[in-house]
């Protein structure tokens, strides 16, 4: 493992580069068991078992065709929003440094779906993966950069900003960026990821983690990061699980 040139915008912690390895999140928690400060970064050009937020899933990607990192900071306030925070910080990445339109009304502006997506034009271009181990928060992102094209089963749900904008990012340039925002704790991120947010006053079915579904119409991310949706006029707070578009129809829990 090896220094990068970059710092982290955090605490001035080191990035440590690897041309590949089987995941950013396990070496960065390697790094803090040897007593690495918060901040601390691990960067890839490629990762053979990156993890999805969701058993089973992995993260895609061909070397050196996304940014793939995991930042380990200490001590965050309200730890709880970290994925909504870091949605935040990239889809700000994406429209400052890489030039994608801001606001709703952009046809392929950002979307941030909760709750650990970003989506471009209602495909994903970001996948966001938190893990706590008090005081750390674990924070794993990874970010469609120069893909041309994507396998069958992602061709039609996923993005990356060459496809989106027809030009290619500056790597470190975004990761900076992105590091930046997160590193700064009084960053307002509520209304942005409200304004943001996929589906939003539409009818959307959620899956909870015991596999049950509720429908309803998205409302809005509340302070402590929960989804509020309002069923049959009554808003519920959903804390975790899988948004998608549709109803659970008549039977939804």
């Amino acid at each position: 493992m090896e220094t990068c040139r970059l710092r982290s915008p955090v605490s001035g912690a080191p990035v440590y580069y690897l041309r590949e390895t089987d995941s950013t999140m396990a070496d960065a928690r390697a790094l803090v068991a040897a007593g690495a400060p918060s901040g601390v970064v691990v960067l890839t050009d490629f990762q053979r078992a990156g993890r999805g937020r969701l058993p089973g899933r992995q993260w895609v990607s061909a070397p050196s065709e996304s940014l793939m990192f995991t930042i380990a900071i200490a001590h965050l306030p309200d730890p709880q929003v970290t994925p909504l925070r870091a949605g935040a910080a990239v889809a700000r990445s994406l429209e400052a440094g890489a030039g994608l339109p801001a606001g709703r009304s952009a046809r392929i502006s950002t979307r941030i779906r909760w709750p650990n997506d970003v989506l471009v034009g209602g495909r994903k271009i970001a996948g966001i993966l938190c893990e706590y181990s008090s005081p750390w928060v674990y924070v794993g992102i990874g970010l469609n950069l120069h893909q041309e094209r994507f396998p069958g089963d992602l061709a039609g749900s996923a993005t990356s900003v060459l496809q989106a904008l027809g030009s290619r990012a500056d790597r470190d340039a975004l990761l900076l960026s992105i590091l930046e925002d997160l590193g700064d704790p009084g960053r307002e991120w509520r209304a942005y990821v409200n304004d943001r947010l996929w589906m939003k006053d539409e009818r959307a079915l959620v899956t909870l983690p015991d596999g049950s579904r509720v429908d309803g119409v998205v409302r809005e991310i509340a302070s402590d990061g929960t989804l509020i949706i309002e069923r049959a006029g009554v808003r519920v707070r959903l804390p975790a699980g899988e948004l998608s578009p549709g109803s659970a129809g008549e039977d939804g829990a």
